[in-house]
């Protein structure tokens, strides 16, 4: 049964903030979120590496001037929901006020001297200004509904001593507080927190991940893989041939306080590592890595780009016809979360992307273009090169975005020509000397196409993209053959 504390005021209020306490965490993983924005009333925190937070809110008398007035009854007492008065002398009415100054309710008492119960039953959990009217006078005083058990503090108590300890001894609050949660990728959350909540374990919130972010609405199909490690496989087949997209989102919370994503192992208070404990973490699609960078090992394919705090990766696939496998290799006990992969069709052409960012015509020769779209530093976008134009002789001498000296079904094509130059269109890779040190470029377009159309992500810098065709020599090369660059938004 929730308890009636009334408080008289005897001068100025003991001013005593609400302070709350909590812990947030990932409701799949478990895992404790940091930089979660928690707030109320103006007041906001942020929850630490840990999960955990604490947010002082302002403090809920100081808004309220209660002077001392002449007693106006004689006696006064609280028992259950119930406050009885003794004694007075005319018609009486008490008004309650909530901390805004609101008026909550008004009781009026039937005229005459005499016993006056007020029920306060369907009164919330929470503290109020009261102010009893009669004829002999007013008074105000301090009433507090809390799940404790009942007790009186009579008007001629300080409230800042006897009566303001007792409001406060294990209490974090001392009127209700709506609190609201708020981080990227994850739904926005809020919790009602009562009066009377004890400081002590504090709150305990899980927040529910963002699947609107996570899964694109364009996805062919969606799995989730496993955070024991058994594998999970898409009930669709890549067509032979074409073109796919995946996106892998979300992290598994390990036994050891550590995460692990589709490609980086994350250990506890620790940042990304791709290699942990000498196990190549993240999830396998079961295939092994086409074009490897400098001082790469053999392997898995890669999830494109770094370590990355939303734990969002993609990867393009050639289908064969059958669909993927995955699985996630991790470097100990998994205690919750999982990691959704999502498909996405990008040949043939238009790609599942809706309409592009930027779209640029690079000629054959030796001239740079500059995208009209200046990128936002370290976000991924996707790239799509389309066409070929004459680059040579000899009726092979053919040239895309990767490939050259190939006639129009396509035999001849090679990735690297004459003097080892990478020919292609470099993706900022200004040609500064020898075409022959771009051997390799720095960026690939993928494995050869029929349909010279090719995909490629790429992280932005925070300025334009610039495009240059690479080319031993220049003089044959058609001065009217484009090729087509188009720059797309990830889901």
């Amino acid at each position: 049964m929730a308890g009636l504390v009334c408080l008289g005021l005897a001068g100025a209020q003991a001013q005593v903030n609400d302070t709350l306490t909590g812990l947030v965490t990932d409701a799949a993983s478990n895992a404790p979120l940091d930089s979660v924005s928690v707030s109320a009333e103006g007041a906001s925190a942020a929850t630490a590496p840990d999960g955990r937070f604490t947010l002082i809110l302002p403090d809920p008398n100081s808004a309220i001037v209660l002077p001392e007035r002449a007693s106006a009854h004689t006696s006064m007492a609280v028992g259950g929901e119930n406050i009885t008065l003794n004694g007075y002398a005319d018609h009486a009415v008490i008004s309650l006020l909530d901390f805004h100054g609101r008026r909550i309710a008004d009781f009026a008492s039937p005229p005459g001297s005499g016993a006056w119960t007020v029920s306060l039953r369907d009164l919330p959990l929470g503290i109020y200004s009261a102010t009893l009217r009669t004829g002999a006078g007013s008074e105000r005083f301090r009433l507090a509904k809390l799940p404790s058990g009942p007790a009186l503090f009579r008007a001629d108590q300080a409230s800042r001593g006897a009566a303001g300890k007792a409001l406060s001894k294990g209490m974090a609050t001392s009127k209700p507080h709506l609190v609201s949660f708020v981080k990227k990728g994850y739904r926005r959350d809020s919790l009602s927190v009562p009066a009377g909540t004890p400081k002590a374990p504090g709150i305990t919130l899980k927040m529910t991940p963002d699947t609107s972010g996570i899964i694109p609405p364009q996805a062919l199909e969606s799995v989730q893989v496993p955070a024991g490690g058994a594998s999970v496989a898409f009930a669709t087949a890549l067509a032979k041939g074409e073109l796919y997209l995946l996106k892998a989102a979300g992290a598994v919370a390990l036994g050891d306080g550590g995460l692990v994503d589709a490609e980086y192992g994350f250990p506890a208070g620790g940042n990304g590592s791709d290699s942990i404990s000498g196990i190549d973490v993240g999830v396998d699609i079961g295939r092994p890595a086409i074009h490897l960078a400098k001082g790469a090992k053999a392997g898995r394919m890669k999830w494109y780009g770094g370590a990355k705090a939303d734990h969002a990766y993609y990867l393009t696939v050639t289908g064969e016809g059958t669909p993927l496998s995955l699985k996630l290799a991790k470097s100990g006990t998994a205690t919750g979360g999982n990691i959704t992969v999502s498909l996405i069709r990008l040949s043939p052409a238009p790609p599942a992307l809706g309409k592009p960012l930027d779209s640029m015509q690079v000629p054959v020769l030796r001239q740079t273009v500059h995208s009209a779209l200046v990128t936002q530093l370290s976000r991924v976008y996707l790239l799509q090169a389309a066409g070929s134009g004459k680059v040579g002789g000899g009726g092979l001498g053919q040239g895309d975005a990767d490939y050259m000296d190939y006639n129009a079904e396509g035999v001849g094509q090679l990735d690297v020509g004459d003097a080892n130059t990478d020919y292609g269109l470099a993706v900022d890779e200004m040609q500064t000397g020898a075409p022959n040190a771009y051997a390799p470029r720095l960026r690939w377009w993928g494995t050869w196409r029929k349909d010279h159309t090719y995909y490629m992500l790429f992280t932005g810098t925070g300025k334009p993209i610039d495009f240059t065709y690479i080319d031993i020599g220049y003089g044959d090369n058609s001065a009217t053959d484009r090729l087509t660059v188009k720059v797309f938004s990830l889901p």
